[in-house]
């Protein structure tokens, strides 16, 4: 049986920080919206590859990136988050603290989302 994407990352986060800061359901909310900007995210490289990015498109790629990070700093800090622009994998990966990935290219390549 294949797991959800969602509840594999919500499970994960909560992992790491089920503190009482966030209870069960925002902590679900963020891997839903983390995993549909990861999704905007991977549509936006497609495109890249495609033709070059218009100046709207670019300040999108930004915003995605910036609210991933800031989404993702409650629980595992800045500065944790790879972006790729190859969109024929993952193209946000996380570095979880517990160093394990979910990717062709191994641990050392982060949780692809």
């Amino acid at each position: 049986m294949k797991v959800n994407p969602e509840a594999e990352l919500a499970a994960k986060l909560a992992l790491i920080r089920f503190d009482g800061t966030k209870n069960a359901h925002q902590i679900a909310y963020d891997a839903g919206l983390l995993c549909g900007l990861a999704r905007s995210h991977n549509r936006l490289m497609e495109t890249a590859c495609n033709r070059e990015l218009t100046p709207r498109e670019n300040k999108r790629v930004t915003a995605l990136r910036t609210v991933i990070d800031d989404v993702l700093a409650f629980y595992i800090g800045r500065g944790k988050t790879k972006f790729d622009g190859d969109p024929r994998g993952y193209t946000v990966k996380i570095h979880f603290p517990d160093g394990r990935g979910n990717t062709f290219g191994g641990d050392s390549e982060g949780w692809g989302i």
